[in-house]
């Protein structure tokens, strides 16, 4: 595959579609975690959504990136208790941030490896087990 055949795939609508919900999700999880009070309760744990869903897109390294990204808002920008302006310990956010890094790098790396697997048995499926020649359905494709 030739650079410009990767770059034009990189930049493709649909990347585009995808990068614009990530960023929507990522700003909207931001803000019901701020109106709810802060970090105190659960709903931050609702950043996971677009760190999972950027490692199904893109793979771990977007993941590890969405990770960080999410990290740091929900870290040092983020205060624990809103209504008393109580910001978060640095052991909190930096503890939430490894945890955001190793979920992204995590499911990407998982969902590569189910990728992989995939592949291998669709190529096996065209494959003759007994004589590795192409079976019916090489044929039909």
């Amino acid at each position: 595959m030739s650079s410009e055949t990767k770059r034009e795939k990189r930049i493709s609508p649909t990347n585009s579609v995808k990068i614009l919900l990530i960023s929507i999700l990522i700003v909207a999880v931001t803000f019901f975690v701020y109106l709810t009070g802060g970090t105190q309760k659960v709903f931050v744990h609702l950043m996971y959504i677009p760190i999972i869903l950027s490692s199904l897109f893109w793979g771990p390294y977007a993941g590890l990136a969405v990770g960080i990204i999410c990290g740091v808002i929900a870290g040092p920008l983020m205060p624990l208790d809103v209504s008393l302006g109580i910001m978060q310990d640095p052991i909190n956010w930096i503890s939430r941030l490894i945890m955001f890094l190793f979920i992204g790098l995590l499911t990407g790396c998982m969902l590569e490896k189910i990728n992989i697997l995939n592949e291998e048995k669709h190529q096996r499926d065209l494959k003759s087990p007994f004589y590795d020649l192409p079976n019916a359905k090489k044929a039909l494709l």
